[in-house]
């Protein structure tokens, strides 16, 4: 396949009168009547008038989007088309079925030049009605088209100066075959008889495979091993550019891992600092035309194949945090929307793996009216630990279902840091004891110290009937697991502190502050758990005895 780049074209192209809106509608209508030759095609008999008026019809169309440019490039996906950054079709289902059959025939890209040959479109109309199995066995749509020989329509290519010069060799064949008597001929034979009439002048003895027969996973791998070894940069940038279509003709179970590694290899390339500015940009262009919803799926698909070896599943992981943004919406619609627990662990460790990309996206579902989305989601920004994602969660604080505070509790937890360590104190101030509960067995395992002064008021908050025993015991031993001088006095003074009243419940609470202190292992604390050793509360006394075996590893830390 000719490798050449084309040459910028420096001539300014009108605009249509009216922008963008015009095109669009004008390419709407194109297909529409495309769709109404592939119709006429298939009702018709050959050589009915009726076919020759579809066809005129369906070419002036083409024509009108081709006056004033040097070509027109159309992106054909699973169910749209799609022209620059704008979707086509997204919410016609007749132009959707039309994009799915295109798809189903491989054809990725659709290239049309001027003085578009209503032979040629008639053609390739033909060839759109053959099964998707007889075209790859025939060589793929290109292969047909060329020994068809339609020179004003490509299928999956990119590369213009390469397409006009093969269409010069196809006019040279052209021009040495028997001058026809009328374009009403070309109505006659079927698609079959044309394709076998097209192939009886062609050598008997051809190679196994040629480059443009090979199967598209075999055509990117060996791309792949071109890049690779690769030491300029120019044949380099003009390789990659032929990446994103082979690509998106492996969108298959044989194309899976070519198109893996394709991926992965884009993504080192754009973000390696070694390589030279042509290769890093030419391989960051080429990724973020593959950033659409198919090739999106397609990876989010092969994650999620049970079965899949563990480095290859590991190799795809890898690959989520260089596609964005864009694949975490689309983890995120999946997830929302997945009824198998095993696959939704498995994007949820997608999510996780994109890091920060992906915290924007999943916070956009905190606020879904499904208690267990939102609480997947808080779950998910927790396992990311990013900062940014605190603020979203504070108010999930209050969320009507309890699972949710939990898990938001949980998540700000894991996030850590002042600011979560401030919205987890304003819980204590909370009537909700489960939530406050959590948030003191938290602020403990996030010994952060900003917590102390909040505990101790806790612990010191008056209690005569000493009824608050499981709030300041939790406090308690947060204070001992932050481990902060500051909290030693006080935790020294309710460990000798007595009560006539309510003596069990209070004698609990000298227990947890005795064993807090060996927790704290400062050498203050010695002496008060060596006299608590002797107490007259057994709880108080094994609590004490505990703590002096912990004293020595504790300072030996």
């Amino acid at each position: 396949m000719p490798m050449n780049e084309p040459q910028p074209n420096t001539e300014k192209k009108p605009v249509p009168q009216g922008g963008a809106e015009p095109v669009a509608k004008t390419l709407d209508n194109a297909l529409k009547n495309l769709i109404k030759l592939l119709s006429a095609i298939r009702f018709y008999p050959p050589g009915h008038p009726s076919l020759v008026e579809t066809n005129q019809e369906a070419v002036k169309g083409f024509l009108l989007l081709l006056r004033g440019r040097d070509s027109f490039s159309l992106a054909v996906r699973r169910d749209h088309f799609v022209l620059g950054e704008d979707k086509i079709g997204a919410d016609n289902p007749l132009l959707g079925k039309l994009a799915t059959q295109l798809f189903m025939r491989r054809v990725q890209q659709l290239l049309f030049l001027p003085g578009l040959l209503p032979r040629d479109l008639w053609n390739f109309a033909q060839a759109m009605t053959l099964d998707p199995n007889e075209i790859h066995t025939r060589g793929g749509i290109q292969k047909i088209c060329e020994r068809l020989r339609i020179t004003t329509i490509w299928a999956n290519e990119l590369d213009l100066h390469a397409v006009l010069a093969r269409k010069e060799l196809l006019v040279e064949e052209i021009a040495a075959l028997p001058e026809e008597s009328s374009d009403e001929s070309m109505f006659a034979p079927d698609i079959n008889t044309l394709l076998d009439e097209s192939q009886q002048g062609e050598e008997k003895e051809l190679p196994e495979t040629t480059p443009e027969e090979a199967a598209p996973e075999e055509r990117l791998e060996d791309l792949l091993r071109q890049l690779r070894q690769e030491t300029a940069d120019e044949p380099f940038r003009r390789m990659v550019l032929q990446v994103p279509p082979l690509i998106r003709l492996c969108l298959s179970e044989a194309g899976r891992f070519p198109t893996l590694q394709a991926l992965t290899f884009l993504g080192i390339w754009s973000r390696d600092q070694n390589l030279s500015p042509v290769r890093a940009a030419a391989a960051a262009s080429a990724l973020t035309q593959l950033t659409n919803d198919d090739i999106l799926d397609f990876v989010i698909a092969m994650l999620c194949t049970k079965g899949l070896a563990d480095d290859q599943r590991e190799q795809t992981l890898a690959l989520l945090p260089i596609l964005g943004s864009p694949l975490a919406l689309r983890l995120m619609t999946r997830l929302t929307s997945e009824s198998d627990s095993w696959a939704r662990k498995i994007l949820s460790d997608g999510l996780v793996r994109q890091g920060k990309s992906a915290v924007s996206v999943v916070a956009g579902y905190l606020s879904d009216e499904r208690w267990y989305v939102v609480r997947n989601s808080v779950a998910i920004l927790g396992e990311i630990r990013e900062a940014s994602a605190v603020a979203p969660l504070q108010t999930l604080l209050y969320h009507a279902d309890v699972r949710v505070r939990r898990e938001t509790v949980r998540a700000l937890t894991r996030i850590g840091g002042a600011e979560a360590v401030n919205i987890l104190l304003r819980t204590l101030e909370e009537d909700d004891p489960d939530l406050r509960r959590q948030a003191l067995v938290s602020l403990g395992a996030m010994k952060h110290p900003a917590a102390v002064p909040a505990l101790l008021r806790i612990v010191a908050a008056s209690d005569p009937r000493v009824r608050q025993v499981e709030i300041k015991r939790e406090a308690i031993r947060a204070l001992g697991e932050i481990a902060s001088a500051e909290a030693v006095a006080p935790l020294a003074r309710l460990a000798v502190k007595r009560k006539f009243w309510f003596r069990a419940r209070f004698d609990e609470l000298r227990a947890a502050a005795v064993a807090a202190l060996g927790d704290i292992g400062h050498p203050a604390a010695s002496e008060i758990l060596q006299w608590a050793t002797n107490d007259r509360s057994d709880a108080v006394a094994r609590a004490a005895i505990q703590a002096l075996k912990q004293l020595p590893k504790v300072e030996s830390k």
